[in-house]
């Protein structure tokens, strides 16, 4: 009983938070963020989860980065976590998600999640970014999905003035990236 109510606190959470973006009262907490240590928190939190299926959460740095960035550490957590643990979840076990960071010609951050999953076809890819919608992929170890998660990436991602996308094919796993002005 307990284990069925704590696996329905995320799935509430996303439906309040898509509710406020809905709403327009989504608020964001800017605030100064020191960018590596940060980033290399929300992998170690997300690669603590992914350790049970034996894949690996690799962090790369792949060009000169900001010291400090401007963000809401907490949904800029939130949407991150969504990215990697999206990559763990369907990708199969023991294999390797990693997580690229460089910088923007325009000064901004892209980061890159990839993952070693089946991919996803091209007429499912726009979708993916619309409440409720899910690719035809089922998660590697059964977890479970409320195809909220990538929705609110894109709208808290806009509130910050940023974007997100994806690069996939079928069978040859997926990148979803993401730019945040710094």
């Amino acid at each position: 009983m307990i284990e069925a109510c704590e696996g329905m606190v995320p799935m509430i959470e996303d439906l309040l938070d898509l509710s406020a973006i809905e709403a327009g009262t989504l608020r964001l907490k800017i605030t100064a963020v020191l960018l590596k240590p940060y980033l290399a928190k929300v992998v170690a939190l997300n690669a603590s989860l992914a350790h049970g299926k034996g894949t690996e959460v690799r962090l790369e740095y792949t060009d000169p980065l900001p010291d400090t960035v401007h963000w809401d550490p907490q949904r800029v957590t939130q949407v991150l976590g969504n990215l990697i643990s999206n990559g763990v979840k369907y990708s199969p076990p023991g294999s390797l998600v990693r997580v690229q960071v460089a910088s923007t010609p325009d000064r901004g951050v892209q980061v890159r999640v990839t993952d070693q999953g089946p991919g996803i076809a091209p007429e499912e890819q726009d979708r993916l970014f619309t409440p409720y919608s899910r690719a035809s992929a089922l998660p590697t170890g059964g977890e479970k999905s409320t195809g909220l998660g990538l929705a609110i990436a894109r709208r808290v991602l806009i509130a910050h003035g940023g974007t997100i996308g994806l690069d996939s094919q079928v069978g040859g796993g997926s990148a979803f990236w993401v730019i945040l002005p710094a």
